[in-house]
């Protein structure tokens, strides 16, 4: 076999597996965030749209991407490398963004810092792989072998125009971001069915509860009322109560636990009488070893701030509790804790499927 012929089939075997793997990472990171990172990427090939999404997916979503990596059994070495080098062409080239992929790479721990000499000359410190320096020159890179051999294997199998790309990809998503933040937010708030504490009069709280037979046909007749919502994504609460309740309700849309949801924590009144749960008296107060309304509130502000970070444009079910829900009531529509525990259907009697809220 000729040595062209070798290079060519073992180039053909690198690219196939490297296809493989990255069509694995792709199908794992769409099954756990919300965006199609085919259409953001703009392409079908998904070798391409892990080179243009590189940096991108490190950004805003590190945790998953570096799970993803270690699902395929990806070279995880050699996707640092190519940051790095991502990095050293935006500076020696005046790309837009090196700031931008700086902190990226610092903040994840890549590189430790980046020093710029009076003389020009660039350092960057990396504790897996030393000291690397480069003058802020097209290609003049400090001529010592080291750091030659180093950027020779950076650039080792990373494809032409990668680390454009992945600057172009860091502008686009922030105008994309932009322009996701100008649409709206569209949320349904339900709260769970009837529990065996509801039913005897008592208020759970923390308390991890069941549904009543009841609850769970009031849960089933939620989903058919709601079945042509078309929700993207359903929030609940971690407690029992809340997850059962979308389970029955939203079988087949994905389900994502979130604690801040939980209903107040009404401390050593959880799972007592209903009539020793009084909301007014418990604004700024807190519960005998609980919360207070204005601890939920916070936590629910965060929680608010989260979706619109990353769901807008989405139309987002919850299924969780009194205290949220009229947290919710608070924030949405700038009202005092007073007039929404005024205005709880729960007192006037006036139930209601669910409360649309729309965030802007």
């Amino acid at each position: 076999m000729k040595l062209s012929e070798y290079c060519n089939k073992k180039e053909t075997l690198w690219y196939k597996i490297e296809q493989e793997n990255v069509e694995k990472l792709i199908k794992y990171l769409n099954n756990n965030i919300d965006d199609d990172l085919f259409k953001i990427a703009n392409t079908d090939n998904s070798l391409e749209v892990f080179n243009k999404l590189k940096v991108w997916l490190f950004k805003f979503y590190n945790k998953q991407l570096l799970n993803g990596l270690n699902y395929i059994e990806a070279d995880y070495e050699r996707f640092k490398k190519g940051l790095i080098y991502s990095l050293i062409l935006g500076v020696t080239r005046n790309k837009s963004n090196t700031d931008l992929l700086y902190d990226i790479l610092k903040s994840a721990n890549i590189i430790e810092k980046m020093i710029v000499y009076d003389n020009g000359t660039y350092e960057i410190i990396s504790k897996d792989f030393g000291k690397i320096q480069f003058m802020k020159a097209e290609d003049s890179f400090i001529n010592d072998k080291e750091t030659l051999d180093f950027i020779r294997k950076l650039g080792d199998k990373i494809q032409d125009g990668c680390h454009e790309i992945s600057f172009y990809l860091i502008e686009k998503y922030e105008m994309f971001k932009k322009e996701r933040l100008m649409m709206e937010l569209k949320i349904m708030y339900f709260v769970h069915g009837t529990t065996v504490d509801n039913a005897v009069g008592k208020c759970s709280g923390w308390k991890q509860v069941e549904l009543t037979d009841l609850g769970r046909e009031r849960a089933i007749k939620l989903g058919e009322i709601q079945k042509d919502a078309g929700f993207d994504v359903i929030f609940t609460s971690d407690l029992i109560r809340a997850i059962n309740s979308a389970k029955l309700a939203f079988p087949n849309v994905k389900h994502i636990q979130d604690e801040r949801l939980r209903e107040c924590n009404y401390g050593d009144l959880d799972g007592q009488d209903k009539s020793l749960v009084i909301y007014e008296e418990h604004i700024e107060k807190p519960f005998p070893n609980g919360e207070s309304l204005k601890d939920v509130e916070r936590r629910i502000d965060d929680f608010i701030k989260f979706l619109k970070d990353n769901y807008h444009g989405k139309k987002v079910g919850i299924v969780a509790h009194r205290a949220p829900q009229l947290a919710f009531e608070v924030l949405t529509k700038n009202i005092s804790w007073e007039e929404a525990n005024r205005n709880d259907w729960r007192k006037a009697k006036a139930w209601q499927p669910g409360w649309e809220y729309i965030i802007k």
